[in-house]
């Protein structure tokens, strides 16, 4: 008996050891970071204050410029208008933010502490979020293993960790519901209806965890603590309900912020596939593992039918549905990732059990390695510290948009805020190179295609008014693809296209240079040719060894280029509208040597020409 035992106390150690390292890991980022509110941050943050203070969750107009001066101390709050956040009471004539004050009521006590030793509040949610993560962190040690737990645990979830914000709390309950349902079921219901206080959707866990109890039989079911578990946990899911009910009038105030029709299957699979805020392409490996997992089980298809399985498998659609239903897909948050993917890793965890089942001994140093491997890559790409990057693509989506910019059309809106950091939303926009370009319909009278970009013959569908299509640059030409719906908040932007009329000239002279083989500049950076730029409002470059083509718009009075050409060259300026073609001299000096070059003002669109001697 006794030799028996020890595995087991080496077992229980092994887990204190990894949940220490674990409290420590995440103590760790959050010092190395610092106190900033994000998103809907100053919402939670206004709300456990005021719940500190006077001990409700709604606000007066006293309540509201007492808060305005505390967190204007806060970062990312300096100048927040927190009633704009807010909806008015028809009854009570008080304020409420439109998100449910449960999860800062549970890290009121925290932040009450935090400010008693003079620490800044954001702090007491720190606390809570570390508390929630490190309780779900030590409940899947056992089930799914020290390297699997790493992996998940120390994934992008940790960019949150120090943020007053809801993510920690779902990302945590929801794990434990779908650790526990088949073990401990109550716990798993009651923590769907936490998770569901903030954000509605989960409630759809709830019924779905009966079922899928009832999936492995009925001796669940004929436990009254189960049915007493599944009526408590829908009760704390409609709390917010009833209370949004009895002072609104609505279910919910998140519902103005929500789309009125039923999502399309490309905007579902948008949180999970997208390359710019997609699960895959922010955590590769967390997806990999899944994979495997699923050859596993086709191996064994009835683990497909255990209670946690099913839950999760029930539950993805309706998450879907309700990420797509949103007003704001790109909402920014998680550095190059929807913070809704988060959600989606722990539905993974019910295939991750089944392929720590399953594991052998080369498996687990796989899983070892990788696990290693992703942990440490996101401890530098989700510290707390980093800004939320949501204005730049993402490694794969510049691979994909790139070199096979077919393959992937994402939602209008992800690509134009990705590459436009103005936040205009203007079109038409295209990547260097003109790879991918987003056209929006004009008809036949005005230009589509950006200056940047060869102006190809666009098919009747994509120039109806306002139609959205991608052109996808291949080998054989340009491919369109009609986006899935039609944009009306898109604004056209003439300035920036070509003429319809300079078509033809453009095309004349782009093909008697070559232009798919010259490199655009902007993907040069400092080893472009042009140096400098005056007195244009935009210039556009594409470049060789022995020819160069500068398209530009807006020319001024004092308008002139600076070069450094790479030969001796002759220069020719070229109007489209009217096709006139005007020498402008050569370059006979050193390689490399500046040369300047005036420019002649007022053209709205102006081709200069570069050919070597």
């Amino acid at each position: 008996m006794e030799a028996a035992a020890h595995p087991l106390a080496d077992a229980a150690r092994a887990r204190h050891w990894l949940t220490l390292s674990f409290v420590i890991f995440l103590v760790a980022l959050v010092a190395g970071s610092w106190p900033r509110s994000v998103g809907d941050g100053g919402e939670y943050l206004a709300t456990a204050l005021n719940l500190a203070e006077v001990g409700t969750p709604w606000l007066n107009d006293a309540d509201i410029a007492r808060l305005h001066a505390e967190t204007t101390g806060i970062r990312q709050l300096e100048s927040w208008d927190i009633k704009s956040s807010m909806k008015t009471s028809w009854k009570y004539g008080t304020h409420d933010f439109v998100h449910f004050w449960f999860y800062p009521a549970v890290a009121q006590p925290f932040v009450s502490l935090a400010r008693a030793v003079g620490a800044n509040p954001i702090y007491g949610f720190a606390a809570i979020n570390i508390g929630l993560l490190v309780l779900a962190f030590w409940i899947a040690l056992p089930r799914i293993g020290g390297w699997l737990t790493w992996l998940v645990f120390a994934g992008p979830i940790i960019w949150w960790a120090d943020k007053p914000h809801t993510e920690p709390f779902t990302f945590s309950l929801l794990a434990i519901a779908l650790l526990l349902i088949e073990e401990a079921p109550v716990w798993a219901v009651i923590s769907a209806g936490l998770a569901a206080t903030q954000n509605p959707p989960v409630l759809a866990m709830v019924p779905f965890a009966a079922v899928a109890l009832g999936a492995r039989g009925a001796m669940y079911l004929r436990r009254p603590a189960v049915w007493i578990g599944l009526v408590v946990a829908f009760a704390v899911g409609c709390a917010a309900i009833v209370y949004y009910e009895m002072r609104y009038r609505t279910p919910s105030l998140l519902l103005s912020s929500t789309l009125k029709t039923l999502p399309d299957l490309q905007a579902m699979l948008v949180v999970p596939f997208d390359t710019n805020l997609g699960l895959i392409a922010a955590f590769p490996v967390f997806c990999l593992m899944l994979l495997m997992a699923l050859a596993v089980m086709a191996v064994r298809p009835m683990r497909f039918a255990t209670p946690a399985v099913v839950l999760a498998l029930l539950t993805l659609p309706v998450f879907l549905m309700s990420f797509a239903e949103t007003g704001n897909m790109h909402h920014g948050g998680t550095p190059g990732m929807s913070r809704y993917a988060l959600w989606l890793v722990p539905l993974g965890l019910p295939f991750l059990r089944e392929l720590y089942g399953a594991m052998t001994e080369p498996l687990k140093t796989v899983t070892a390695v990788l696990a290693i491997v992703s942990a440490t890559v996101s401890t530098f790409v989700f510290h707390p510290k980093h800004p939320d990057n949501y204005r730049e693509p993402t490694w794969l989506a510049t691979t994909m948009w790139t070199t096979y910019p077919a393959w992937s059309n994402p939602l209008p809106e992800i690509f134009v805020d990705v590459l436009d950091q103005t936040g205009a939303e203007q079109l038409p926009m295209t990547t260097a190179g003109c790879t991918k370009t987003l056209l929006i319909g004009r008809g036949d009278s005005q230009g589509m295609w950006p200056v940047a970009c060869y102006p190809d013959d666009i098919p009747p569908e994509c120039r109806q008014p306002n139609v959205l299509c991608y052109a996808n640059l291949t080998s054989a030409g340009y491919i369109f693809a009609r986006t899935h719906d039609v944009q009306e908040r898109f604004k056209y932007d003439p300035t920036r296209v070509w003429h319809h009329a300079m078509e033809p000239a453009v095309r004349r002279v782009l093909d008697s240079v070559a232009w798919r083989t010259l490199q655009p500049g902007a993907a040069l950076a400092g080893a472009s040719a042009l140096r400098q730029i005056v007195g244009i409002d935009a210039v556009h470059t594409l470049e060789g060894p022995d020819r160069l083509v500068v398209a530009m718009t807006g020319t001024r009075e004092g308008a002139r280029l600076s070069f450094r050409l790479p030969a001796e060259m002759t220069a020719t300026f070229i109007d489209p509208e009217s096709g006139v073609e005007t020498p402008a001299g050569a370059f006979d000096g050193t390689p490399r040597d500046i040369w300047a070059l005036n420019v002649p003002p007022n053209h709205d669109v102006l081709l200069l020409v570069l050919r070597a001697k």
